[in-house]
């Protein structure tokens, strides 16, 4: 995650953030958590087509939309509000999202995935990001 008070250069998912902090997760428990540095990375790499390691205004509506749904996606699954999803519920999310994959290949994303059973936001997010660009669904 970002330095409290240190600038990642990124906007807030939220809203513009003055401090420039990473793009935040939030709507869970009410709180704002900003996402893990390399979660903002690759998702900086998912939209960045000119290769520049930056975003313009129309790059980051659309991580804004792709974000959303995602959120969306992910708290229709997390049906406890605990801010994360179990490996059975991560299953249906990715068949939700028009995903189907091999039960090796959800194995391997769970593994990937999650820490102590559970699949956090952050998590989730890096994970649909992969599936994005593994599929060319950009």
């Amino acid at each position: 995650m970002c330095p409290i008070g240190k600038s990642c250069g990124l906007p807030s998912i939220s809203g513009y953030s003055p401090g420039g902090l990473c793009l935040t997760q939030s709507g869970f428990s009410g709180n704002y958590t900003p996402f893990n540095l390399d979660t903002c990375r690759i998702m900086i790499a998912m939209l960045d087509r000119d290769y520049t390691g930056k975003m313009g205004f129309n790059e980051f509506k659309e991580l804004f939309a792709a974000l959303n749904g995602w959120k969306q996606n992910f708290m229709m699954f997390d049906h406890d509000r605990s801010g994360t999803v179990e490996p059975h519920e991560m299953n249906q999310a990715i068949n939700a999202m028009g995903y189907r994959v091999s039960p090796n290949a959800l194995n391997i994303i769970i593994k990937r995935y999650s820490k102590g059973g559970r699949i956090c936001f952050d998590d989730y997010v890096a994970c649909c990001v992969k599936l994005r660009s593994l599929t060319g669904n950009n």
